[in-house]
């Protein structure tokens, strides 16, 4: 009956089943939290799960429904005014667009993400935000070249600095095996 809780803990399911590499139970537990989220006006687990849904569809290749989640994501982010949130919104919207085809919206997308997410200092959606500025722009000019490799090197710094906060290797290894961006940036390494 915990309304609230359940919109967060169907959320969290679609997570797991996202990191577990299970895209369609993802989506369903995304839309059950959907639902639930806008039964009960719950802005703030609706912007997160429209952003999770954003990445499911980039893993299904559903690039125009990724842009569609992420660009919604935004919407809410912007009206509850947490810019760090909005530019990892941003970020989706941009890698969608490169996967789209838009090359130039999505050079420009990625660079107002990092600069905005650069003010907040969250490891994790900065980390996010260096490894899709390095899809975007890896197979550009030389120079967006250049500028794609110091954002690989900046987003693998950064993944550094998570992992060194965990102690135990078991649980440092399982978090790269599972995390989306910590496992593509694992297998840019080798």
């Amino acid at each position: 009956k915990d309304q609230q809780g359940l919109g967060k803990c169907y959320n969290s399911l679609g997570t797991a089943y996202w990191w577990s590499g299970d895209f369609d139970r993802a989506l369903d537990y995304y839309q059950r939290a959907d639902q639930c989220n806008a039964r009960i006006r719950q802005p703030y687990i609706a912007g997160l799960t429209a952003n999770n849904l954003g990445y499911v569809h980039l893993e299904r290749k559903e690039y125009q429904r990724a842009y569609e989640a992420f660009a919604r994501a935004r919407g809410i982010r912007a009206q509850l005014h947490i810019e760090g949130y909005e530019m990892m919104d941003v970020s989706g919207m941009a890698l969608a667009r490169h996967y789209l085809g838009d090359a130039a919206a999505a050079r420009r997308l990625s660079r107002q993400a990092i600069d905005g997410l650069g003010r907040h200092r969250v490891v994790e959606d900065l980390t996010r935000a260096y490894y899709n500025h390095y899809v975007i722009l890896k197979d550009g000019s030389a120079e967006e070249r250049a500028e794609a490799e110091r954002a690989l090197t900046r987003a693998r710094a950064l993944m550094d600095e998570r992992l060194q906060r965990i102690s135990d290797p078991q649980v440092r290894s399982g978090l790269v095996q599972r995390v989306p961006v910590l496992r593509d940036l694992q297998a840019t390494a080798t």
